[in-house]
């Protein structure tokens, strides 16, 4: 069977209007996740997460995606939210933050003092 190529420049609804091809390719998020649990990598639902890994440094979790950046997943827009005692969400200062791997650390606002936590999160970016 051979496989087909779609081309379109805009898409349209027949009640909501149309946008422009562009605005779905680059403003779309590349990758979200959450874990289900407080500590390991149990990851609950994912889009372009192959695994997780729950390092040794509290509050500290590596992503791995299944397709790469173009850059530094660092050099692009986070945003997420944690529970229990967590308050904060943000790359880690990690050396594991790449183009296949997002370094996240969720810790206190009061102290600053990671901890581990569920969360979630979702990245907008460049696929390489």
């Amino acid at each position: 069977m051979a496989l087909g190529k779609i081309k379109a420049d805009t898409l349209e609804h027949s009640t909501s209007g149309s946008v422009d091809t562009k605005f779905v390719v680059e403003g779309s998020a590349k990758a979200w996740a959450s874990n289900s649990a407080t500590t390991g990598d149990t990851i609950s639902n994912s889009l372009n997460v192959s695994s997780l890994t729950d390092e040794s440094t509290t509050g500290q979790y590596t992503w791995a995606l299944t397709n790469s950046a173009s850059a530094e997943i660092d050099h692009y827009s986070l945003s997420g939210m944690c529970g229990g005692d967590a308050r904060n969400l943000r790359y880690s200062d990690g050396a594991n933050t790449t183009s296949t791997n997002l370094d996240i650390r969720t810790y206190t606002s009061s102290s600053g003092s990671g901890v581990d936590s569920k969360h979630s999160w979702q990245w907008c970016g460049d696929l390489a």
